[in-house]
């Protein structure tokens, strides 16, 4: 959970404790994105159904941890390692 931390932190620059959907523009990267791997979805459909994921029932696009930790808590089933998980999420959100 530390690299979903960090990843939110990346966003969260004034620790206001929510960022905003429309900032992961330019930054997410779906390269290692499953849906884009099996053929499913290009780039531009993964970032638009992540932007989906988090703004329907939250009109102000505003993230909590929390709603970050829940998304990637379902992202993760699809993940067999640990370690391909956090390999995804750096390369996703560009984190060192």
């Amino acid at each position: 959970m530390q690299v979903i931390i960090q990843a939110f932190k990346k966003f969260d620059k004034d620790n206001l404790g929510y960022i905003m959907a429309d900032d992961f523009k330019g930054i997410f990267n779906a390269k290692n994105h499953q849906k884009l791997i099996r053929g499913e979805l290009t780039d531009d459909q993964a970032y638009i159904e992540l932007l989906q994921y988090f703004k329907k029932g939250n009109k102000s696009g505003q993230i909590t941890l929390d709603e970050l930790k829940e998304y990637y808590a379902a992202v993760s089933a699809d993940i067999e390692l640990d370690e391909n998980f956090i390999t995804l999420i750096k390369e996703t959100w560009r984190l060192k």
